[in-house]
């Protein structure tokens, strides 16, 4: 009995671990975001576009990307701050940076 509540306490740590690894990445990924966008003064077309234009590591995102859904959505230049750029899925939780880069963690 005792053995099996261990068990599921470490479960649940290992899951929160990741889901505290994957924030950590998203917020990575929003700050090169905004990077590229002050910089260039427009939203990447793609994430791998920030690669290719040096604003980005491949193996970060390559590493990003594994075991997690990513959706992003170039935001049109009359979105309003709300406009959720990128949404981050991983197990039955959801991470959604909005164009003002306010972060929304649905569980």
């Amino acid at each position: 009995m005792l053995s099996g509540v261990v068990a599921l306490f470490a479960i649940h740590a290992r899951d929160e671990a990741e889901l505290t690894k994957t924030i950590s990445y998203t917020h990575n990924i929003a700050v090169h975001l905004r990077g590229y966008q002050k910089e260039t003064g427009h939203w990447p077309a793609t994430l791998e576009a920030m690669v290719s234009g040096g604003y980005m590591d491949s193996g970060f995102l390559r590493l990003f990307l594994q075991g997690t859904m990513v959706d992003y959505q170039r935001p049109p230049d009359t979105a309003e701050d709300s406009f959720p750029m990128l949404q981050v899925r991983y197990r039955a939780k959801s991470i959604v940076i909005t164009r003002s880069f306010d972060r929304t963690i649905v569980r």
